[in-house]
């Protein structure tokens, strides 16, 4: 059973996800995963990695590794604005930072409302967006939180 099925057959309940814009687009994760809001830093670049992978920082005595999301979704890198920041997300015991334009917000979601990406979606959306919620006529794609620690 994938993901995306358990995730729709969960009980009715609700969690709560931090928003963020990239590329004009809503995306949110689930709160649980992430540990930290934080400026952008100075970003150590590292040879020979993956280019959505912009290098990574020290927070706090810790090396992070930060992800640009508009990257790794496949769109142009871009000289991000004040507003942008670095999620820093757990998993298991790895840490990822993800660069995003701007944070918009937490919220509640019922997870009964969840809607599974539209059938004939690529494997890509399906890869990294395992849920779409609409509420308020805003539509917000579900981040699978697993897909962003997996390097390529």
């Amino acid at each position: 059973m994938s993901e995306n099925n358990v995730m729709i057959q969960k009980d009715s309940g609700i969690e709560k996800y931090l928003s963020f814009y990239s590329a004009d687009v809503e995306y949110a994760v689930n709160i649980k995963y992430v540990t930290d809001i934080i400026n952008l830093l100075p970003i150590t670049f590292l040879p020979k990695i993956p280019k959505y992978i912009k290098g990574i920082v020290n927070l706090r005595g810790k090396i992070v590794p930060v992800i640009d999301i508009r990257m790794r979704f496949g769109k142009e890198s871009i000289d991000y604005t004040e507003t942008a920041c670095i999620i820093v997300m757990e998993y298991s015991d790895i840490t990822v930072g993800i660069l995003v334009d701007a944070v918009a917000e937490v919220a509640d979601i019922e997870t009964a409302s969840i809607m599974t990406p539209p059938k004939g979606s690529s494997n890509e959306i399906n890869r990294f967006v395992n849920g779409i919620s609409k509420k308020n006529n805003k539509v917000k794609l579900l981040i699978n939180s697993m897909s962003l620690f997996e390097v390529e």
